[in-house]
């Protein structure tokens, strides 16, 4: 919350002021990307631990 605020900040000094907000309405996004993310670096580190037992 205090990064949002922060960035809220600098982003009005610079005219800037609907990007925080439009990045708030990407949340689902985010969420979405980051799910993905984790599916991918599970498999990752399944394989180097076969890897790693396999030799």
């Amino acid at each position: 919350e205090k990064a949002k605020y922060y960035w809220q900040k600098n982003l009005d000094r610079l005219g800037q002021k609907e990007s925080v907000s439009f990045a708030d309405a990407d949340d689902d996004v985010k969420t979405e990307v980051g799910k993905k993310l984790k599916e991918r670096f599970d498999q990752i580190l399944e394989k180097l631990n076969e890897a790693v037992e396999n030799g």
